[in-house]
C-alpha cells in the first residue's frame, strides 16, 4: 500500500468518529511532523485533501455559549463576594480584554496597573503572539463599581503567596460575541481579540443576534416612518460638495433638495424611494 493510500484509509477510518474540524487538526499535525521527520509533503496528497474538503461540506461548528450583558450585570450585582469574588474579577477581565483562559492564567501582578481612575491590564504571550492591553473603568450603566471589585480581590492577596500570577484560579469568558452584538465593526473586533485575520471577526458578526435583527427590520420595512421626515431622511455634510443654488425635483412624494447655508453645505433627502442622485464637484472653485 502506498503512503498516500495509507493516510487516506487512516483518515477515512477516523472520520467515522471525529468531526471535520478535528480531522483537519490531525491533518495539520501530521503534515508538520512528516515534513520535519520524514521530508514528506502531505499537502501534495490531493486525494486526501479532497476527501477532507468533502467531509467539511455542511459542517457547522458549535459556538460556545456566552453570557448576555444582563446576565453579567445580574451576577456582578447579586452573587456574594464571599464565594464568587475571584470569579467576578475573572469575568470582568475576560470580558473587558477578550482574554482566553490561558491568558488569564499567565497574567501576573506586574501586568495590572492601578491608575486611580482605571486599571490598565497588559496581556503578554498570547496565542497569536501579539501583545495587547486594555482598560477597565466604571462605565457600566448599572453603576457597578468594577474597579473596586478588582481592588477588593487584589487586597486579599496573601503576602506569603509563592508565585506572581494574578489569579490563583481562573475562568474563561468570551466577549467578542457581546462586542459584535453592540454593532462593532470588523476592525474593532480584530483589535479587541488580537486576531490577524478578519475571518474570525466576520464569524462573530455573522452570528450576531443584533445583526440578524437589523437584517430582519430591513426585509420587513420596520423602522421606516410614514411621515415626510421619516427614517429615510438623512443629512450629509460635505465640504467638497458645491451647489450654486437650491433646487428641487419632485416625483410623487420624492423630494431631493440641495441647500447652501453659508459655510455649511447640506444635502437633505426627505421621504425618498428609488431616487438617483448625481453630484457634480467643481474642481475650479478656489474655496474647495
Amino acid at each position: 500500500m502506498s503512503t498516500k493510500m495509507f493516510y487516506l484509509c487512516f483518515f477515512a477510518e477516523k472520520s467515522k468518529t471525529l468531526s471535520s474540524s478535528t480531522l483537519w487538526t490531525h491533518y495539520s499535525m501530521l503534515k508538520t511532523m512528516l515534513n520535519v521527520k520524514r521530508n514528506i509533503d502531505v499537502s501534495k496528497f490531493y486525494k486526501l485533501s479532497a476527501f477532507l474538503k468533502r467531509k467539511s461540506e455542511g459542517y457547522k461548528p458549535k459556538k460556545a455559549k456566552v453570557l448576555t450583558l444582563d446576565q453579567i450585570d445580574k451576577f456582578l450585582l447579586e452573587a456574594p463576594d464571599k464565594d464568587f469574588l475571584m470569579v467576578k474579577v475573572a469575568l470582568i477581565f475576560g470580558v473587558a480584554g477578550a482574554c482566553r483562559g490561558k491568558e488569564l492564567h499567565q497574567l501576573t501582578i506586574s501586568d495590572v496597573t492601578d491608575m486611580d481612575h482605571a486599571l490598565l491590564v497588559n496581556v503578554r504571550n498570547t496565542k497569536n503572539n501579539v501583545d495587547r492591553n486594555f482598560i477597565i473603568n466604571n462605565s457600566n450603566k448599572n453603576g457597578i463599581d468594577l474597579i473596586e471589585v478588582c481592588r477588593k480581590y487584589m487586597a486579599l492577596r496573601k503576602p506569603e503567596t509563592t508565585h506572581s500570577r494574578f489569579f490563583v484560579r481562573y475562568e474563561k469568558k468570551l466577549s467578542a460575541s457581546l462586542l459584535a452584538d453592540s454593532g462593532a465593526s470588523i476592525d474593532v473586533l480584530k483589535r479587541h481579540g488580537g486576531w490577524k485575520s478578519a475571518s474570525v471577526a466576520e464569524g462573530y458578526i455573522e452570528n450576531s443576534i443584533n445583526t440578524k435583527k437589523i437584517v430582519a427590520d430591513s426585509i420587513f420595512g420596520l423602522g421606516v416612518g410614514n411621515s415626510t421626515e421619516s427614517a429615510c431622511a438623512h443629512q450629509v455634510s460635505g465640504s467638497a460638495v458645491s451647489a450654486s443654488s437650491a433646487s428641487s425635483t419632485s416625483s410623487k412624494n420624492n423630494i431631493v433638495q440641495n441647500t447652501i447655508d453659508g459655510a455649511n453645505r447640506l444635502l437633505n433627502i426627505v421621504n425618498c424611494s428609488n431616487v438617483n442622485i448625481h453630484v457634480k464637484i467643481n474642481t475650479n472653485n478656489k474655496d474647495l
